[in-house]
């Protein structure tokens, strides 16, 4: 039987896959640690490999859709060496690549690859987007595959789907078992329901590939049901999912015996939850341990939005052709944002003729969006259930694989359970886990063995333990498990406790044992803990002679250590002596006395407001803008990155702009901001994201459900990852209508006040009475590269009949970076900008954030600016009042006069051009420029 799953939410995935393997903690003892054997990745493929897989026996296959580009398929094949080349150094069998898949003619972004199937050695590969039957119809083509590497392999073969049309989505899904091939194309009409789903299967006759039956869901069948988005398969039961379908998704199963095929159960979704996804994955068992069907709902929310989960339906002993009941099983760590149940696979192994007592059953599933604690992006994770001889799941524990950043790992699923005749017929389990971002494939290997020759009792063959880890099972190549070895003196042999031999892991990395003694360096810290100040598990006179940098003092010592005896060493609290520090950069010690001028900053705050080590008047001297209003101070220091518009102003500047608020790590300022364009328009560049392209958002207003009511109201959101704002990290924000979200406190104000803004942390993204209960929607979701959105989308002002209408949108970062974007504006009334929740600064200054540049902020003008400059006509001293002192500096600062105007002829005194000018003096100065009359001295 094979296994193969496929994508439910969009992946992102940015990093490489590391080599070393284990199970989580948990008692797994009938199941191998998982080798892997080697990682599917050719060069030339690129992000997207693996977003579909399948396997049988000994081949299996990858598919690449490839957005954008020309998708392909790769065929791989285990390969044994010859048992006179077996040795401790090396496996006895690895995995080879055969061909790459192109159809003869292939068509740009056709998503060629998106679903692939194999039996035996045809091949058919599914492409959704191809649009030679008309747009998005889709196509599949056949291969059959060669039995040694051949390079590329072309065909011209396809499938013919009875009755496709365009926007069918044919080819979205593939399963294949036995020479039968099923494959989905979720966008098809039936019967006047648009894509309500079909499935078509196809079996050879002779040469050809015929159709044996169209499927639909009967009864069930539904518009948007996304019937056919995923599918299983045996040799007499094939299952098709309907996640979209009314009540959050289900499941059709069908028999299918001789030459028919017809519906025999359907199995809602239990909960009946809208957007659960049920049924966006499924996996088909069949043994003595488990009879049924695994269903993954990869939406479920009941531990936050997407977080995710599986049911398990026991079916009859005949087969699953009918299901009972069914119960929920979440992953161990699961939580928001994890998409639970995205992929799912279940592995079954018979060793004792059918027995209970001698079977195991493991099912596994992918969690794509799980990450780890402190990654800013989705590694993704693989979770185990195992059925124990009672018919009952033991345990779910996630499976402790490489940490791949961003790569949302488990996507798909690929499994094949088989006996392995050259190791005197070993059941071994393949696994294949889809990373498509990095374009890798993981490949696990699984032995089973029941005795002979387990000398460690873990009811594994030792033999095949040391050839599938040589370095680890019989490092001393003296042909014994070194588990026993250990067994016999674990005090001598393994004194760090890890199961390896010692005089191993020194071989294997002499660092080791830096001191030479022939004893793990671990070791002696045990006994001796201040050999390891650092507790970093390293003597630390091995460090510093590795880097003698971490004593720059040459005092022998670890400088982090003189720092915990002494840390005014360390006045900047980085976690380096301030001395060595100076010498690396001199710039640190401007005034050069030695001391860091950071640290002198926080002996006199007015030297360094900014907290950035430098002088302030450094600063303004290398950029006079950063003191804008001329008082000798950055201004950045007295900026709060907030606007307040009012109905003088005549309208809101924002429209179809975004600000990118970098966080400094101060308290002022807290933020560096740039003004950047936001058209809307989907394009690579934009700021604004598309919720219908981009991301994936959920709306929290339509209709209206946010919270009890869609007017003046809030609701609590899970974050997808920790957001630090305001000295403390968030894993929640409360979602306002009136466009803002809030940390720690959900807030229903609608009368926006600078008071009411600065009152609690608070990004106001456009804050003013929106009424979405009159139109529109707030929207929550995952955005590009792991980002969470909030979309106050075409919401109308309150009382304004739907005339006053505003877009705006929040994008916080997993690297705590967050923008604000608008499109188009229409109210004229509003407060924009973030707030610590500490007040109003009793310097507060207002920010024009739509001339926001190289993250600098500049005053809020009212009226335009003076040519050249960045100051406002009125209050050009920024200090909440225009008066006299305004006028003059408006006038100091104006700058040289066009040749041969009146103004060029007016010479002032020097003592005119003075602050503290008289007004008889200023009206003076008036006068001469009206009139173009010489101002002597």
């Amino acid at each position: 039987m094979m296994k193969q799953c496929h994508i439910f939410a969009a992946v992102m995935l940015v990093t490489s896959v590391g080599a070393s393997l284990s199970w989580a903690d948990g008692e797994l003892a009938e199941i191998e640690q998982p080798t892997l054997v080697q990682l599917l990745e050719p060069s030339t493929t690129g992000i997207g490999h693996g977003a579909s897989l399948a396997i049988d026996g000994d081949s299996a296959v990858v598919g690449t859709p490839n957005p954008g580009g020309y998708g392909v398929a790769d065929v791989y094949r285990r390969q044994w060496l010859p048992e006179d080349q077996w040795s401790v150094e090396s496996l006895p069998w690895y995995w080879e690549w055969v061909c790459r898949l192109k159809p003869v003619d292939e068509q740009l972004d056709s998503r060629f690859g998106q679903s692939v199937a194999i039996s035996g050695d045809t091949v058919v590969v599914g492409a959704w987007k191809d649009d030679r039957f008309g747009f998005n119809a889709g196509g599949a083509w056949v291969f059959q595959i060669p039995t040694s590497p051949s390079g590329t392999l072309l065909s011209s073969e396809t499938l013919t789907p009875s009755a496709r049309q365009p926007g069918d989505y044919f080819g979205w899904s593939a399963v294949a078992s036995e020479g039968l091939f099923a494959i989905g194309g979720w966008g098809a009409d039936v019967d006047g329901q648009d894509a309500a789903g079909s499935v078509w299967v196809f079996e050879r006759s002779g040469s050809a590939m015929v159709q044996r039956a169209r499927l639909s869901g009967g009864s069930h069948a539904a518009p948007n049901a996304r019937f056919g988005s995923s599918l299983d398969m045996t040799s007499t039961v094939l299952a098709v999912g309907a996640p979209s379908a009314p009540g959050g998704g289900g499941v059709h199963l069908f028999e299918h015996q001789g030459d028919g095929v017809a519906l025999a159960d359907y199995i809602p979704n239990p909960e009946g939850d809208s957007g659960d996804a049920f049924g966006a994955s499924l996996s088909i068992a069949g043994s003595d341990l488990f009879e049924g069907i695994v269903v993954g709902a990869p939406g479920d929310g009941e531990l936050g939005p997407l977080a995710g989960t599986i049911w398990l339906f026991e079916g009859p002993d005949e087969g699953v052709v009918e299901v009972d009941g069914g119960y929920k099983q979440f992953a161990s760590d699961g939580g928001p944002w994890h998409q639970t149940g995205s992929s799912v696979v279940v592995m079954m192994h018979e060793l004792g003729g059918g027995t209970n007592e001698d079977d195991n059953a493991f099912l596994l599933f992918g969690s794509p969006g799980w990450r780890e604690s402190g990654q800013p992006t989705d590694s993704g994770a693989i979770h185990v259930l195992q059925f124990d001889q009672d018919d009952d799941e033991e345990w779910i524990q996630r499976v402790d694989l490489p940490i791949l950043p961003g790569a949302s790992m488990g996507s798909s699923l690929g499994a094949q359970f088989d006996t392995l005749s050259p190791l005197n017929d070993l059941p071994i389990a393949s696994l294949l886990i889809g990373s498509p971002g990095v374009g890798g494939v993981l490949i696990l290997e699984m032995p089973f063995v029941r005795s002979r020759g387990d000398c460690d009792g873990n009811e594994l063959l030792d033999e095949l333990e040391m050839r599938f880890d040589p370095d680890q099972h019989d490092c001393d190549e003296d042909g014994v498990f070194d588990a026993c070895q250990i067994d016999y003196d674990g005090g001598h042999f393994d004194c760090d406790g890890n199961n390896e031999l010692d005089s191993c892991e020194i071989e294997d990395d002499p660092s080791l044992d830096c001191d030479m003694s022939d004893r793990l360096d671990s070791c002696e810290i045990a006994d001796d803990p201040s050999l390891d100040c650092d507790q970093n598990g390293e003597l630390d006179w091995c460090e510093i002679e590795s880097d003698p940098s971490l004593d720059c003092d040459m005092s022998g010592q670890l400088d982090s250590c003189e720092i915990a005896n002494d840390p005014n060493l360390d006045c900047d609290e980085n976690g380096q002596l301030d001395t060595c520090e100076i010498a690396n950069d001199p710039s640190l010690d401007t005034d050069g006395n030695g001391v860091l001028d950071v640290c002198e900053g926080f002996g006199d705050p007015n030297f360094d407001c900014d907290d950035n080590g430098i002088s302030d008047a450094d600063e303004i001297a290398n950029d006079p803008n950063l003191d804008c209003n001329l008082d000798g101070v950055l201004d950045s220091c007295h900026h709060w990155m907030t606007e307040e518009f009012d109905s003088t102003f005549g309208y809101i500047d924002l429209s179809y702009l975004a600000v990118r608020f970098e966080p400094t790590g101060m308290t002022d300022p807290a933020w560096t901001i740039r003004t950047l364009d936001a058209f809307g328009q989907s394009g690579e560049d934009d700021v604004w994201i598309d919720s219908t392209n981009h991301t994936v958002q959920y709306p929290l207003s339509s209709g209206c459900n946010i919270s009890s009511d869609c007017d003046d109201a809030f609701v609590s959101v899970p974050l997808p990852f920790p957001f630090d704002f305001d000295s403390q990290t968030w894993n929640e924000v409360y979602v306002g209508t009136n466009g803002y979200v809030t940390f720690g406190i959900g807030d229903s104000e609608y009368v926006q006040t600078l008071e009411d803004h600065f009152s609690i942390p608070r990004l106001s993204a456009l804050w003013l009475d929106l009424d979405p209960s009159d139109g529109g929607e707030v929207r929550t979701g995952l955005g590009p590269g792991g980002s969470f959105v909030v979309t106050w989308f075409e919401i109308p002002e309150f009382g304004t009949s739907g005339s006053f209408i505003n877009t705006a949108q929040l994008i916080l970062h997993p690297d705590h970076n967050f923008e604000m974007v608008w499109l188009s504006i229409n109210s004229l009334e509003a407060i924009v900008g973030p707030s610590l929740g500490e007040g109003i600064p009793v310097d507060f200054v207002q920010t024009d954030l739509s001339n926001a540049w190289d993250g600098i902020a500049r005053p809020h003008c009212w009226e335009g600016t003076v040519e050249g400059d960045q100051r406002c006509l009125q209050d050009v001293i920024v200090d909440g009042t225009v008066d006299v002192r305004d006028l003059l500096e408006l006038l100091r600062n104006w700058g040289p006069a066009e040749p041969g105007s009146d103004a060029a002829r007016c010479d002032f005194a020097p003592e005119v051009l003075d602050e503290k000018v008289s007004v008889p003096d200023l009206m003076i100065m008036l006068d001469a420029m009206r009139d173009g009359c010489e101002v002597q001295e």
